[in-house]
């Protein structure tokens, strides 16, 4: 029993997060290290231009309505904390596939 997760909750949630991505990728026809990696770096891409378009929709909404800059403002920090927050969780999912379904073949 780990006393930062006492019912292994978070480890459950990581072990269906991970399950999940696998099978997406092996649906995929990811099947060597590299494309892993290019899975990896599109989504860092994607993550990157998410917020890019929340940070501009925050500014739109500052010039246009600067009442609700603090809503907007409060919204955009939500937003970014989770699309990184899943970045973080996608890339440990993509490395731990690499390790466990693609480096034993040697692709």
């Amino acid at each position: 029993m780990r006393i930062d997760d006492p019912f292994g909750r978070i480890a459950d949630r990581d072990q269906r997060g991970y399950e999940t991505l696998r099978q997406k990728m092996q649906e995929a026809g990811v099947d060597s290290i590299v494309a892993a990696e290019r899975v990896m770096d599109r989504t860092h891409r994607n993550v990157l231009t998410f917020s890019a378009v929340a940070l501009l929709g925050m500014g739109l909404i500052y010039l246009l309505l600067p009442k609700m800059a603090p809503i907007a403002i409060a919204l955009a920090v939500f937003l970014l904390v989770n699309a990184v927050s899943a970045l973080i969780r996608g890339r440990r999912y993509i490395k731990r596939f690499i390790d466990e379904e693609l480096a034993g073949r040697g692709s």
